[in-house]
């Protein structure tokens, strides 16, 4: 079932990443940092998703983690883009591998635990900014075209 899952994720991603990122974090990187670029989109990102996150029966606490593991995946997700010479299939990839990673561990997304996954992504999200900086998140200058 993992390459019927990834193919209908990536649709989904497809969709989602082709906005997100040159016509919402591109402007917003101009802007601001790429870091904070990442965090708003992500937060606009969790919103969007509470609503089917109370459908599929969810209680508050794990609303909050799960919207704080989004925040820092968009942010990981800029993290990636950025290094990858602005590439919307990369952060495609990486999107749908996530999705893919939370519903099928172990078991279609049985054990999946927001709290745990949002304590790593927050160590992770922190690693990058402190070997990339804010800034970019990227080893080289974002230049804004």
């Amino acid at each position: 079932m993992i390459p019927v899952f990834f193919a209908v994720f990536v649709i989904g991603a497809v969709g989602e990443e082709a906005g997100w990122m040159p016509f919402v974090i591109d402007p917003l990187q101009r802007r601001w940092s790429a870091l904070t670029a990442g965090a708003v989109c992500g937060a606009v990102w969790a919103v969007w998703h509470i609503v089917p996150w109370i459908q599929a029966g969810h209680d508050a606490v794990w609303i909050a983690w799960h919207g704080l593991v989004t925040v820092l995946l968009r942010i990981v997700i800029v993290w990636i883009y950025n290094n990858t010479g602005r590439s919307v299939l990369m952060a495609v990839l990486f999107h749908a591998g996530a999705n893919v990673g939370f519903f099928l561990f172990p078991n279609y997304g049985s054990h999946y635990d927001p709290m745990v996954t949002g304590i790593i992504l927050a160590v992770m999200v922190g690693i990058i900014v402190f070997l990339w900086g804010g800034r970019t998140l990227a080893a080289y200058r974002y230049v804004s075209r």
